[in-house]
């Protein structure tokens, strides 16, 4: 349903940003001893509703998957080692607090995609009823957007 920043590529077993699938034009640029990661986002990525993806979207979703009361479930695993995240016209720049291995490097700084913000803000990220999108997203990055998704199919 989302397109995400970069991939795995299954049979190799290693990242990779593929235009065709990915935000991303390619992988980021590492810098910074290995913990700043820079990704090149790809023109004209659009939400399913039309609207453009813009760094503002990724931002948001970074703003409220920081927050401890939004308990967004990667909290400790993703967001604690993440000294700083940054996303400004076409780029999105993931800084680690140490340095890790590449892959899990790539894993971390790319798990954080966009959030429609014009669909979003405002709603809670907890509570189901208050906001119909956690269970059923009317709005996606990627090619398919869901028909039906009840609380028991996860």
């Amino acid at each position: 349903m989302g397109a995400g920043l970069i991939g795995i590529d299954w049979e190799k077993l290693d990242y990779v940003a593929d235009p065709r699938m990915h935000m991303a034009t390619a992988l980021p640029a590492i810098s910074n001893g290995n913990r700043t990661y820079t990704f090149t986002l790809r023109d004209n990525l659009k939400w399913s509703d039309g609207k453009p993806i813009a760094a503002d979207d990724f931002n948001y979703a970074w703003e409220q998957a920081s927050k401890r009361e939004n308990n967004w479930v990667s909290f400790g695993t993703v967001v604690g080692r993440i000294e700083s995240f940054k996303a400004d016209g076409k780029t999105v720049t993931v800084t680690l607090k140490e340095t890790l291995s590449r892959l899990l490097g790539l894993a971390i700084a790319g798990s954080i995609g966009p959030l429609p913000k014009h669909v979003w803000e405002g709603k809670s990220w907890l509570d189901a009823a208050a906001n119909p999108e956690l269970l059923k997203p009317t709005v996606v990055s990627g090619p398919y957007v869901p028909g039906n998704l009840g609380a028991e199919q996860h």
